[in-house]
């Protein structure tokens, strides 16, 4: 068996292109989101009169939610438009070939939105175990989960395209898997850098989320397992069990209160994601996940 390409065998020109290409897209495609980010930013704060502070704090209740999802939309406007370009302009094959093949990937997406579900049910549950959350309130909204629903959609859907779709296939074409998919999950975390309160165990989550969700790609070539994935852990964290979301607190139908200071655990004002039980629960299902999907 031919061994795999390894990130250090990169010599010949076209490799070199590639390399020299993906870094432009992430230089173009944060640059953009940048931009648009403060393009709407001062939109917003001129129709609100709101500092930025303000109106960060704003977005993260139910009356300013929205405008999360009007940061998205651009968002995903700005990353198809990319990944069009380089994929079809300077890659020469089509968008399709990123992974978006449905047929018999059926039963991976059902398991992604199982997964995700299962892995904030469970921390949620051990958690009031242990005494330190409790319940405080529970109201169903249904707009407002509405919204939630799409507003989830847009995030996975962007962030995977980017990250995974665009920048792990490429890797993969010029590194050994494994190495595409370290250096994938470490531009995933620093996309996320800039969360409010991030910490330490929440920076290695991340970096562990982006392995989660590439592990199955690297196997299967295929965006839907962690589409739904990422949907489910955003959607179920947030909106459902009431958790920060990456730092960010969503008004959804359970408001739980910490009753232990233990950030350890909980993860403290980051979230969920801060917590250490993420981090064991993360490695047990890169490993299940690996072993199930390989080639």
């Amino acid at each position: 068996m031919k061994p795999e390409t390894t990130f250090s065998d990169v010599q010949n020109p076209d490799k070199k292109r590639i390399i020299l290409r993906m870094i432009a897209f992430c230089l173009v495609i944060f640059g953009g989101m940048i931009a648009v980010h403060n393009l709407i930013f001062a939109i917003l704060m001129g129709l609100t009169k709101l500092t930025l502070g303000e109106l960060m704090r704003l977005m993260a209740t139910k009356e300013g939610v929205y405008f999360l999802g009007i940061m998205q939309i651009f968002a995903l406007a700005v990353t198809l438009t990319i990944v069009s370009l380089f994929r079809e302009q300077l890659d020469k094959r089509s968008v399709y070939s990123l992974g978006w093949e449905m047929k018999g990937r059926e039963k991976d997406f059902v398991l992604g939105l199982l997964l995700g579900f299962l892995l904030m049910a469970v921390g949620f549950v051990v958690l009031c175990l242990l005494g330190f959350l409790t319940v405080s309130k529970i109201q169903f909204q249904p707009l407002l989960m509405l919204f939630y629903v799409f507003l989830c959609v847009l995030v996975s859907v962007n962030e995977e395209l980017m990250i995974r779709g665009y920048l792990l296939n490429n890797l993969m074409g010029i590194s050994n898997k494994y190495t595409a998919l370290i250096i994938s999950s470490l531009i995933f975390a620093f996309m996320h850098a800039m969360s409010p309160n991030l910490t330490a165990i929440g920076f290695l989550n991340i970096v562990l989320a982006g392995v989660l969700l590439g592990i199955y790609y690297i196997h299967q070539v295929n965006l839907w397992f962690p589409l739904a994935l990422h949907f489910s852990w955003n959607f179920f964290q947030g909106p459902i069990f009431g958790f920060e979301v990456s730092g960010i607190a969503l008004d959804g139908l359970i408001t739980q209160e910490l009753t232990k200071a233990n950030d350890w655990l909980t993860g403290g004002n980051f979230g969920f994601e801060g917590s250490i039980l993420v981090t064991i629960m993360m490695i047990l299902s890169i490993v299940v996940i690996h072993f199930n999907y390989r080639n």
